[in-house]
């Protein structure tokens, strides 16, 4: 449906809302409306958990918001308990408005527009201003809330995108890599591997909660017994409090086995490079942006006949990508450095089957609202020596106010 003009602009406005923590987990967004022309209106609440559909709603004086129809106002705009993210007011009379970004503190700045055609000036001011006003809020944005949508959470896609990688090519890598040793006197066999991660989370913070669905399809092409290509497309929906998230990945990596276990030695040493291109967007919380990244990921294994454990180490970086249309800028103002950290043991049960716990510490190594958390685990699996796994699994990522309980199901196919 067509927004009035006036409407567009504000919704778009609200982009630099994007994100904040905490409290209620009734309505994300909340605007407290409170006249300002001495018509005695009453101030006036309202709430919901798509910032779109308020905005339109309040510009236009429609649905709630319908008794300040013709009325100057002050209008304050909060995130999940973040108070006053951004002041909006308006006055007819006059015609002029003004927009504060008030959650940049010290730093905020007004911008004031006057005239008959606010609307006009309004948008030329984005068109002028977007790329480094929305840095500068989403940078502070990330470091404030617990369920932000491109950095500093484990929801985020930051952290999504450091999860992926390491989970696929680290810490669960044995579903890969040891139907190799599994026939005694069987040689080598090179080949593709078709592999699908499925994973469903159950999310539950201090500012609202919701679920969280992954379908992680990947394909390593081993060329030989110590180099493998291997492309990850991870796609997840999210659902917090009726707001939706939508994330796409997609990563390559080249895992390189430096040391494989044999008869003699039980150590193993693979290094991962690795190259992340990641889109996060949310319509409901009107946030999101490209992300690119890349890092190097470290496992060293001791591989014994019933029991393998392993030790990954991943560290990867992380940076907005500018996106140009015309005269529109928009950068997600991202740079973050993520350090993981994670053991596995799996204890092999009679010729197929196995057990295996894990444990993974995260570290965001720039500011971030969850600075780190931890994730145990625990599952079991069956494995045939031609390389087809199946894999239930359990994790939870933990910090305070932050819970997410996942449950994983794997099942990868030699072709």
């Amino acid at each position: 449906m067509r927004r009035a003009r006036r409407g567009r602009i504000l919704v778009i406005l609200a982009a630099l809302l994007l994100w904040t923590p905490t409290a209620r987990a009734a309505d994300l967004w909340e605007i407290v409306v409170t006249n300002t022309d001495g018509s005695g209106i009453p101030v006036l609440v309202v709430g919901g958990s798509s910032l779109p559909d308020l905005l339109s709603e309040l510009v236009n004086a429609q649905g709630a918001f319908t008794s300040f129809s013709g009325a100057a106002f002050s209008a304050s705009i909060s995130f999940a308990g973040i108070d006053n993210v951004i002041t909006i007011t308006v006055d007819p009379s006059t015609q002029t408005a003004t927009l504060t970004f008030t959650v940049l503190g010290a730093a905020a700045q007004t911008f004031t527009f006057t005239g008959g055609d606010l609307q006009g000036q309004l948008e030329q001011f984005l068109e002028d201003n977007i790329a480094q006003q929305l840095t500068a809020f989403i940078n502070k944005i990330n470091t404030l809330s617990l369920i932000a949508v491109t950095d500093g959470s484990p929801l985020s896609t930051t952290a999504r995108s450091a999860t992926y990688v390491f989970e696929r090519f680290g810490l669960h890598a044995d579903l890969t890599a040891w139907e190799r040793r599994q026939v005694d006197g069987e040689p080598f066999r090179a080949g593709l591997r078709g592999r699908l991660d499925t994973v469903y989370s159950n999310i539950t913070t201090d500012v609202g909660n919701g679920s969280s669905v992954s379908l992680v399809p990947s394909l390593e092409w081993v060329l030989s017994p110590e180099v493998s290509i291997a492309l990850l497309v991870p796609i997840n929906y999210t659902e917090i409090e009726g707001a939706d998230i939508l994330n796409v990945q997609a990563s390559l990596a080249v895992p390189i086995r430096v040391i494989s276990p044999s008869d003699e030695s039980p150590l193993g040493l693979t290094l991962t490079p690795f190259g992340t291109l990641a889109a996060a967007g949310s319509v409901d919380l009107v946030s999101g942006g490209l992300i690119g990244g890349g890092g190097l990921l470290g496992t060293v294994n001791l591989d014994f006949t019933r029991v393998r454990v392993s030790f990954s180490s991943q560290y990867s970086v992380h940076e907005g990508i500018t996106m140009r249309y015309e005269d529109f800028e928009f950068d997600p103002g991202v740079s973050q450095q993520i350090w993981k950290n994670g053991i596995k043991t799996t204890l092999n049960v009679g010729e197929s089957f196995y057990v295996y716990g894990t444990v993974t510490y995260t570290q965001f190594l720039k500011d971030a609202a969850v600075d780190t958390y931890w994730t145990p685990g625990a599952g079991f699996g069956f494995r045939s020596p031609n390389g087809f796994n199946l894999t239930f699994g359990y994790s939870g990522d933990f910090d305070d106010g932050y819970r997410s309980d996942q449950v994983r199901f794997t099942v990868q196919l030699p072709y």
